[in-house]
């Protein structure tokens, strides 16, 4: 009779406890950025602000020209949100870009009535007028 009994309140507990740790681990084993989702657009941002650099005197006496290459990452409002030196210029060029990609603001990318974050590419463009 103690066996029955035993079997009885003891295995459906176990099996709670069993399902329980699994439901726990599952959770805790969820990676939260793999529901990030991302999409590829071939279109480009439309920018409501873009400051131009500033040039440094340091610069100009070296007569320093090029390309400083900026991946810059805006958020779902349109605001900077991060950036990547792709190419760089030296006597504080890239830091000048930086900032001025920092100030700019493009319009909110809507896709699926959702606005998104918005990775793109701006180059700024150090030529030196004769």
């Amino acid at each position: 009779m103690c066996c029955k009994n035993f079997w009885k309140r003891v295995v459906p507990f176990g099996l709670a406890i069993i399902i329980g740790i699994t439901i726990v681990g599952f959770i805790a084993s969820y990676n939260y950025k793999s529901s990030i989702y991302s999409i590829v657009v071939k279109q480009q941002p439309v920018f409501l602000t873009k400051p131009t650099p500033k040039w440094t005197d340091e610069a100009k006496t070296n007569k320093v020209e090029g390309i400083v290459s900026l991946q810059v990452t805006f958020d779902e409002f349109g605001k900077f949100k991060n950036v990547e030196v792709l190419q760089s210029l030296p006597f504080s060029l890239t830091e000048n870009a930086i900032e001025a990609a920092k100030e700019t603001v493009i319009e909110p990318f809507e896709f699926s009535d959702k606005t998104w974050s918005v990775t793109t590419t701006i180059n700024y463009n150090f030529k030196l007028n004769n």
